[in-house]
């Protein structure tokens, strides 16, 4: 499970990092020289400045992560099909399995709606959390 862990982390970083520096380069400058002058140290900046910038960019990463991290199936299907002894069978093999080899697709059907369901709350979560700490909704 950690190898495919690990190289799941590794292809998973690439997107969020492009994500955060490019909603870094988009909070205006200005901002921060008027905090300077009001004397805020660098938390204080980074806390009032800078997070609720990057609000909407973080609900989005923390949604297609999860989302990703729940409806994983590619990695574990090319690099241990589930094995050994179901050891890293997430949700994705487990549908899988259930339709193409046991012929069970009702039930796969079923698992897959309980996976769409857990994944659309913890999307309707995070959107419903951070919606009012964003910046610019007004």
């Amino acid at each position: 499970m950690f190898g495919v862990l690990i190289v799941n982390l590794w292809q998973g970083c690439a997107i969020p990092t492009v994500l955060f520096v490019a909603g870094l380069q988009s909070v205006p400058k200005d901002l921060y020289e008027a905090a300077t002058i009001d004397g805020a140290n660098a938390w204080q900046k980074f806390k009032a400045i800078t997070v609720p910038f990057l609000i909407p960019i973080i609900t989005m990463v923390v949604i297609t992560t999860t989302k990703g991290g729940l409806t994983i199936f590619d990695y574990i299907k090319a690099m241990t099909d589930g094995g050994p002894a179901q050891a890293t069978e997430a949700i994705g093999i487990l549908i899988y399995r259930h339709a193409m080899s046991e012929g069970k697709f009702a039930q796969s059907v079923a698992e897959s709606m309980i996976l769409f369901v857990i994944v659309a709350i913890v999307s309707f979560a995070t959107i419903k959390l951070t919606s009012n700490k964003q910046v610019g909704d007004d």
